[in-house]
């Protein structure tokens, strides 16, 4: 009863987490990616389920169309929203509002995940240990973020989990629907993020090397007696589950074979903004800051604790190989978000809980009748390991409750311009790259100059009459990292001569918005949301009017 309480507390908290500031930035779509998924959900409500998308699979475009249909039906049953006849309808007139179901969406799968992770870690740790691995995955930052996002990242590791979960259980007990369970799940999740197709290769191991060497002769019509025609059966059931996920991969081969033919014909780059730093320290990097540095101590003290009678038993290890692997898959491409470690997750919390695990029992000999010491090691290591990400997750939250400096910058400039204004400004300065926003009051029509602001010259804009600039701290960072300081200096100095800064909209205390730190954590964990960079806006100087002089009478 005292292990469900605990179980339903983190539950609590992990929704909790994942639901709070998951409206930030609306009515503006801020995020670059969710339209992948949110607008060809929508359009599935007009008959066409072609997603027209392949550089990510349809594996959580399918179950998001399910759930804003459910929504969408429901609050206008209620009278909630306004009633528009389809999903796709709505989408044109309130894209944020579906952005906004499809976040919760999200919300619920992160949540659950967390139940799965204490599923997960049953077969591999104690209770103690479990619910340690379950407090860590709970409030983890890397996570909770992730989980505000109307994108297949969290849906994604969800369903490999899943798989994993599958695995170990046919691990353990070597029974056929386990194994039809890991291999569609495993398909499923390929179908719905490329990179989760390690969960297919990860339930092989098992299958040669299950928990009890004893299997095959214990039930001789389970998988462990039969390894090698399961192995050949993973082939059809992993193809079926991808199919399940992203049937138009057949249905619309063409595309399909295109956008992997583009994947693999060099499209996976290093971002502009990502240093030669190797991606094995930035999944490192990730870690300390998405995690926390509490639980990466915890699990080094534990294991150089544990050092001389440390033995591993490699067969227990066997449903984990997905880890390793997602590890290889990561370290071998050049491009890195601080996203893509999320499937490394689940198996670091596994470590964390048996490593915190160790360091409470270690303690527990020793208190005799007084067990104060054994609480107090509990409590410490409770605070290491969940103390400094739950922190950073709720002040997070605290920030994405805040509106962001892009709305603070469209709602000033509302205020101040007049009909037939014309404004440029930078992509991350106002919130308007995408042009298929649609919020009341329109999108103010403007010159996206990008990031490089080297490429425009101020006199040339004052020249070309426009009235109105806004520029982002992250698009001078660009500039000064770039082109370098004098080039910096001069740029700000036209700039000067030919308007007046106006307002500075300023994000407040946060991580830097630098752009060498734009894969790393400190900006890849949180480069989107809340507060947003330090905007500055400018307004420019009229022109002077040229005299003329006055024809002379004679």
């Amino acid at each position: 009863m005292k292990s469900r309480l605990t179980l339903g507390l983190l539950v609590l908290l992990a929704f909790a987490l994942r639901f709070w500031g998951s409206g930030w930035g609306m009515p503006y779509r801020l995020h670059p990616d969710a339209g992948k998924y949110v607008q060809p959900a929508a359009q599935f409500s007009t008959g066409d389920f072609n997603p027209h998308y392949f550089e990510n699979p349809s594996g959580f475009t399918y179950p998001l169309w399910l759930w804003l249909s459910t929504i969408h039906i429901t609050a206008q049953t209620m009278g909630i929203v306004d009633s528009y006849p389809n999903l796709s309808e709505r989408y044109t007139h309130e894209p944020w509002r579906l952005e906004l179901w499809g976040r919760w969406f999200v919300v619920l799968l992160g949540t659950g995940s967390t139940l799965l992770m204490f599923s997960l870690a049953k077969y591999f740790l104690s209770r103690r240990g479990a619910m340690l691995a379950t407090l860590l995955f709970a409030g983890c930052f890397v996570h909770v973020r992730q989980s505000r996002f109307a994108v297949n990242d969290v849906p994604m590791l969800a369903v490999l989990m899943a798989a994993t979960l599958f695995t170990a259980r046919l691990w353990a007990k070597g029974q056929w629907r386990d194994l039809i369970g890991a291999a569609l799940l495993a398909g499923y999740a390929t179908g719905t993020k490329y990179t989760a197709c390690v969960a297919v290769p990860a339930i092989l191991p098992v299958l040669f090397w299950p928990k009890d060497p004893e299997l095959c002769n214990q039930q001789p019509n389970s998988v462990a007696a039969h390894p090698w025609r399961a192995a050949m059966a993973l082939i059809p059931l992993c193809t079926a589950g991808f199919l399940l996920a992203c049937p138009y991969a057949v249905l619309d081969f063409s595309s399909f074979f295109d956008a992997l033919k583009g994947l693999a014909g060099g499209r996976i780059q290093r971002w502009e903004g990502q240093d030669a730093t190797p991606v094995a320290l930035l999944v490192i990097q990730t870690f300390q800051f998405g995690v926390g540095l509490g639980p990466i101590a915890v699990c080094l003290v534990a294991l150089w604790r544990e050092r001389k009678t440390l033995q591993i038993n490699w067969r227990t290890l066997a449903p984990l190989t997905a880890g390793p692997l997602t590890l290889i898959l990561l370290a071998s491409q050049p491009l890195f978000f601080a996203r893509f470690a999320l499937p490394l997750l689940p198996f670091f919390a596994l470590l964390t809980g048996w490593a915190g695990d160790r360091l409470i029992t270690a303690n527990e000999s020793p208190c005799g009748p007084a067990p104060g010491r054994c609480l107090a090691m509990a409590a410490l290591i409770v605070a290491l390991i969940g103390g400094e990400s739950l922190a950073r997750s709720t002040w997070h939250g605290w920030l994405c409750t805040n509106t962001d400096t892009r709305v603070l910058a469209v709602e000033y400039l509302y205020e101040r311009i007049s009909p037939f204004d014309e404004v440029a400004a930078d992509h991350l300065a106002l919130p308007f790259r995408y042009r298929d926003v649609v919020v009341p009051p329109a999108p103010i029509p403007y010159l996206d100059i990008g990031l490089d602001l080297s490429l425009i010259d101020p006199v040339q804009l004052q020249v070309n009459g426009f009235d109105w600039a806004a520029f982002s701290s992250f698009a001078i960072n660009v500039l000064i990292q770039e082109k370098g300081p004098e080039l910096a200096r001069a740029w700000q100095e036209r700039l000067i001569a030919v308007a007046t800064l106006e307002h500075t909209i300023t994000a407040g205390q946060d991580v830097p918005f630098h752009l060498e730190h734009a894969h790393t954590p400190f900006i890849g964990l949180w480069r989107t949301e809340r507060p947003g960079p330090d905007i500055y806006i400018y307004r420019f100087n009229s022109l002077p009017v040229e005299k003329t002089e006055p024809p002379i009478k004679k």
